[in-house]
């Protein structure tokens, strides 16, 4: 699944950039596309994963002759997902005049630092990343050249404040671990609850937000110290089984929800 994304977003990738390419003039003999990945193979859009697509999506424009005459030179560095090497590779780019184009960094701690001086370079930056809301809200003023081209939290954020809409849940409280699905990149789940919280805020929305910490906390705890039966209105017979806690009542009930939202197709 992840290869075929993978060369979906290649393919567009190579749509733009050549597109790019062609309106500039005069039209370089060479052009240059430096690729700031994580060379970590446990992260998903690592150099191996994503290398392939690239390849396919260069193989297309010489095939389709989009750009005759002109050779097409790909770099690629480690970005380790961090903001300290990935715009060290950036300035290096630059600075050796290697690059006409940056395709990613896609980890947005590592994206945020390239696409802030990418603009004073008139380099555009092309990313699959960028999934905070600040990346959208603070374009113009900051990320002016960045183009992100895959889903964003920002659309998260929305369909999920359409769902709770949708069941008039009123009460809403965030529960979130900070360092959760950490494989895809650094703060995933915090980056996207910042972007939940955000549009709530915008929307004047109430909320709550407890920080999960699965070092020194459970799931049972949490569900029954900071949602129990306050957050469940429903009744049912004393039992001691699981099923009958307000911990499996309101997982339950939130999975129900959400599936039948989804199957109504307001997503």
């Amino acid at each position: 699944m992840w290869y075929s994304v993978n060369v979906l977003f290649g393919c567009f990738h190579a749509c733009v950039i050549f597109h790019f390419l062609q309106c500039a003039q005069p039209s370089p003999e060479v052009v240059h596309i430096a690729t700031i990945l994580p060379k970590d193979v446990r992260r998903r859009f690592s150099i191996q994963h994503v290398r392939p697509s690239i390849e396919v999506a260069l193989q297309h424009v010489r095939d389709w002759m989009l750009l005759p005459g002109v050779t097409v030179n790909v770099r690629y560095r480690d970005s380790k997902c961090n903001a300290k090497d990935s715009p060290i590779h950036a300035f290096n780019f630059y600075r050796r005049k290697l690059v006409h184009v940056f395709m990613g960094p896609v980890c947005d701690y590592a994206l945020a630092p390239v696409s802030r001086y990418a603009p004073y370079w008139n380099i555009p930056v092309i990313t699959a990343g960028g999934f905070a809301h600040n990346f959208g809200s603070e374009k113009i003023d900051e990320f002016s050249s960045l183009t992100r081209i895959g889903a964003t939290f920002n659309s998260l954020a929305v369909s999920v404040t359409a769902m709770l809409q949708h069941f008039n849940w009123s009460r809403v409280k965030l529960i979130y671990d900070g360092e959760g699905y950490d494989d895809i990149m650094p703060r995933l789940c915090y980056l996207l609850a910042s972007s939940l919280i955000s549009h709530r805020k915008s929307m004047g929305m109430e909320h709550e937000f407890h920080l999960y910490l699965p070092a020194v906390q459970t799931l049972d705890y949490v569900f029954h110290k900071h949602i129990g039966n306050d957050f469940n209105k429903s009744t049912s017979s004393s039992s001691s089984s699981y099923a009958q806690t307000p911990v499996a009542r309101t997982k339950a009930a939130v999975l129900q929800g959400a599936k039948e939202f989804f199957l109504q197709g307001f997503i």
